[in-house]
């Protein structure tokens, strides 16, 4: 898949299909309206084009608060995944102030016309663009006419009589619900990372191997330090509290437990989180490794224990729920695969 981030390397010769969006987490209803695009470009002899922006917009718009935006994918994950569905090309817009302030009209007329032969556009029903998201599907029928392109609008996808949205997805992770989150990513939410050496408490203390992974150098890589706005992005997390995962490497994979928290019981509370892994039925030394913890099941939430060896006998009894989960959850069974 070819990456732009100029949009004048944009050969104006070659024909277009194009979709716009922030395909946040690349959920079912963004895989939609991608594959449309694909599948249109392939029938009608043109190339297939996604436009997404980086920082995402709600990072830009929400530092004016000085809120924060959680990210579900990072930009390298996004093309990552675009390029697995099959997609020609990816334009990458720098979201600035200039493009936050742009008219709606203008940004389809002034900025992508001119460097991109647009014969095909694809979006969802609810997308919206230009200043103060004016700039709806209507707006671009009547452009489609005025400059002789075809517009297709996508449905909303529904899941469990709910509509699937990143920000559906955002409460889900909130509440724990991953297997929800699974059902509309069509896939388990993840998190990558570097396996670092820990402190020792898991094991010293507790008696427990754990794999601890970096979420620092993934908070940084979400958006660079040099980056002003950078303070208002962050990872999208699970509610604390543990959780039955899968563990993938390069070459293994593996069934775990999985902690993400603060460690109250150790009095930490960082500011970043903490995940450790204890992966079942694995013995092998693995700092430095890069791994994805894909989360598959909530088994609790966290908790503060008045002392580690109430804490020990409670993890004992989490590895037993987590075993007992992940080999009779039926609910589970197309994840594992």
């Amino acid at each position: 898949m070819y990456v732009f981030r100029n949009i004048d390397l944009i050969d104006s010769y070659i024909p277009y299909c194009v979709t716009i969006g922030n395909f946040d987490g690349l959920h079912l209803g963004h895989q939609e309206i991608i594959k449309t695009c694909i599948n249109t470009a392939i029938s009608t002899a043109s190339k297939s084009l996604a436009i997404i922006f980086e920082p995402h917009p709600a990072t830009v718009l929400n530092s004016y608060k000085g809120a924060m935006h959680r990210f579900l994918a990072t930009t390298q994950q996004k093309l990552q995944a675009l390029k697995e569905l099959g997609l020609y090309a990816t334009l990458i817009i720098n979201f600035n102030d200039q493009i936050a302030n742009i008219q709606s009209i203008d940004f389809i007329e002034k900025l992508l016309l001119p460097h991109i032969n647009i014969q095909y556009l694809i979006a969802g029903r609810n997308f919206l663009f230009g200043r103060k998201g004016k700039g709806n599907v209507q707006l671009i029928n009547e452009l489609a006419k005025k400059h002789s392109f075809q517009f297709q609008a996508i449905n909303t996808i529904y899941r469990e009589g709910m509509a699937i949205s990143s920000s559906r997805i955002r409460e889900t992770l909130n509440a724990g619900a991953v297997g929800l989150t699974a059902l509309f990513l069509g896939r388990a939410y993840s998190i990558e990372g570097i396996v670092t050496k820990g402190q020792g408490i898991a094991y010293t203390k507790l008696g427990l191997h754990t794999a601890n992974i970096n979420l620092a150098d993934l908070e940084n890589n979400i958006l660079p330090p040099t980056q002003k706005i950078h303070e208002f992005a962050s990872k999208q997390y699970p509610a604390y509290g543990v959780y039955a995962v899968r563990v993938l490497h390069a070459t293994f994979k593996y069934y775990g437990i999985a902690y993400l928290g603060s460690r109250p019981t150790l009095h930490n509370n960082p500011i970043i989180p903490v995940l450790e892994v204890h992966i079942l039925d694995f013995n092998q030394d693995i700092c430095g490794a890069h791994v994805l913890i894909e989360f598959l099941k909530f088994i609790r939430p966290e908790k503060k224990f008045s002392e580690l060896s109430i804490l020990k006998d409670q993890i004992k009894s989490d590895i037993c729920n987590t075993q007992y989960t992940l080999q009779n959850d039926i609910s589970l069974k197309w994840l594992c695969i």
